[in-house]
């Protein structure tokens, strides 16, 4: 599933349109209601089931950059994950962990960064219930 589906998916059912930023914004959509921001969202869409590791793992600086982002103008930031079983969303709570990582199929290291480490555990089912009521 790619993100306009995941969005044509979620729009709906949380009640909200998503407005898409220009490629080079820290984050992929804002969360709109009523010409009103609700929050910050980024997707991103992957080949695995929802259990195949036991952890997401994202670039500490996006998560950094987003959160900042979504603090100064007081709405939440959202994290959107569609697996291959499922849509799911991590608000933020919960326990996670740093370390080193990202791509080393391209020899480059330029491709390794501090990476946060979320337990699959922290995420919600993102049809079942959305984080923006």
């Amino acid at each position: 599933m790619n993100e306009e589906r995941v969005v044509a998916v979620l729009s709906p059912v949380w009640n909200l349109s998503f407005f898409k930023t220009h490629n080079k914004a820290t984050f992929d959509y804002a969360m709109m209601r009523d010409d009103e921001i609700y929050g910050l969202a980024e997707i991103k869409c992957r080949t695995t089931p929802s259990n195949a590791y036991p952890t997401y793992m994202i670039s500490t600086r996006k998560l950094h950059d987003c959160t900042m982002l979504a603090n100064f103008i007081s709405v939440p930031f959202i994290l959107i994950v569609s697996f291959s079983d499922q849509i799911m969303y991590w608000d933020g709570s919960g326990y996670i962990t740093h370390g080193i990582g990202g791509r080393r199929d391209r020899n480059d290291n330029r491709d390794m960064e501090i990476v946060t480490h979320i337990p699959i555990e922290n995420f919600e089912p993102a049809i079942k219930n959305g984080p923006v009521q």
